[in-house]
């Protein structure tokens, strides 16, 4: 149902807001072919095209939004399915700029360098182990595929950092010592 809606609001919002769109988050694992649980959908997304996407959504019926602006979405099989929207520039502070994404059943998609940033630096956020394995399965993917971190932005090249030291200090057994 998560795939759904990406599927949806991507069709709403259209071919012409194709830099302005990006399926992030775990709909975006699922998209790139990982078996992981997700109950939202994730959207990295800009002003134009949310207004879009909001004039839109008002006149569906599958659609609806909570007092609290909040939106969400009726499956045909009748789950209901909340959708988080990201700030696609960056600087709402919870995402780094996605400026690349890979097109996946017509469909722009967090690239699997992207999805590590960002699943990694939720994990040090968050300590969830659900995070920690998203980062180690799309390391493992981009292994398999031949990608690497080259090219970084520097945000993203510093939020790598944060996340090797962490990860050092986990095999450690303690905080990383630097030596």
């Amino acid at each position: 149902a998560s795939m759904e809606v990406a599927k949806e609001v991507w069709a709403m919002v259209g071919e012409e807001h194709r830099d302005n769109f990006v399926v992030v988050g775990d709909v975006a694992f699922l998209l790139h072919g990982y078996p992981i649980f997700t109950n939202d959908t994730d959207l990295a997304i800009t002003a134009d095209s949310l207004h879009k996407f909001e004039t839109l959504a008002k006149l569906d019926p599958r659609f609806s939004q909570n007092i609290f602006g909040e939106w969400s979405f009726e499956s045909r099989r009748g789950f209901r399915v909340n959708i988080d929207f990201l700030d696609k520039t960056g600087e709402g502070g919870c995402l780094h700029k996605c400026s690349d994404y890979s097109l996946i059943d017509g469909m722009p998609v967090a690239t699997l360098v992207d999805l590590a940033i960002a699943k990694g630096g939720a994990w040090i956020d968050r300590q969830n182990e659900k995070d920690l394995y998203g980062f180690k399965c799309t390391v493992k993917t981009m292994t398999e595929e031949m990608l690497n971190f080259k090219g970084l932005s520097e945000a993203k090249r510093e939020t790598l950092g944060d996340i090797m030291i962490e990860l050092e200090g986990m095999r450690g057994g303690g905080v990383a010592s630097g030596n």
